[in-house]
């Protein structure tokens, strides 16, 4: 009993630690989200921070690390050129304290 509650503690708890891992795929049958990047950030669903720290990015706040592997990613990302075939519209920040994930 003590080790099913002790690894059902430790996946939650690393679920948890890194909650922006994306991985870009190239089938948009196999994400999770269609998204459409824009310049515009009035237009956008959501406003992204991509870092190259995978500890930076945590806790759904909009902080993206991308990943190469498909498997340690929490979210499948397929970018789209058409703006009306997406789920979601992004604008990329340069600023990781102005992030949004509106839902």
């Amino acid at each position: 009993m003590k080790k099913i509650l002790l690894y059902t503690l430790l996946s939650v708890s690393s679920i948890h630690m890194y909650a922006q891992r994306i991985f870009v795929t190239e089938n948009q049958f196999a994400a999770d989200y269609k998204v459409y990047v824009t310049d515009s950030r009035f237009e956008a669903d959501w406003t992204i921070f991509k870092t190259d720290n995978q500890f930076e990015a945590d806790d759904n706040r909009g902080r993206w690390f991308i990943t190469n592997n498909r498997f340690s990613a929490d979210y499948k990302v397929y970018f789209t050129t058409n703006k009306f075939a997406a789920d979601k519209i992004v604008y990329f920040t340069g600023n990781k304290f102005s992030v949004y994930m509106g839902y």
